[in-house]
């Protein structure tokens, strides 16, 4: 399984946001973790394991994304 770790550049939040990709062709989902999550959670709960059949098959593809949980609504 082809897996690439890229940053994208977020206009609203003026920086870079890491994307963590899981396969090379497929339809592409959005993967958006749990409450303070960050991009290597999916793969750290089994669930990139649990759709790897999909993924190497080329019939899907995974975007991990971070969340900004800590700078909004878990903000204290």
């Amino acid at each position: 399984m082809e897996i690439q770790m890229t940053q994208w550049y977020s206009e609203r939040l003026g920086r870079e946001m890491p994307v963590k990709r899981y396969g090379q062709a497929g339809k592409p989902c959005l993967v958006i973790p749990s409450q303070n999550g960050n991009c290597h959670d999916f793969e750290g709960f089994g669930m990139v394991e649990a759709c790897s059949p999909f993924i190497e098959s080329g019939r899907l593809q995974l975007f991990c994304v971070d969340a900004i949980d800590a700078e909004t609504w878990s903000c204290e």
